[in-house]
């Protein structure tokens, strides 16, 4: 979680964020450490084609 609200930080003060699609590569992050964990394991998959 810390290394999420890091990440959007960071992102934020460079100053490169471009609305809500600027935060899901960290979103996307934190939910693949989170499905490492489960059994099975699961991933995110983040922009689907139709």
């Amino acid at each position: 979680m810390r290394d999420y609200l890091a990440d959007l930080r960071g992102i934020r003060v460079s100053g490169g964020a471009t609305g809500e699609r600027s935060g899901y590569g960290p979103l996307a992050n934190l939910l693949n450490e989170i499905g490492g964990r489960l059994k099975p394991k699961v991933f995110c998959v983040g922009d689907l084609a139709d």
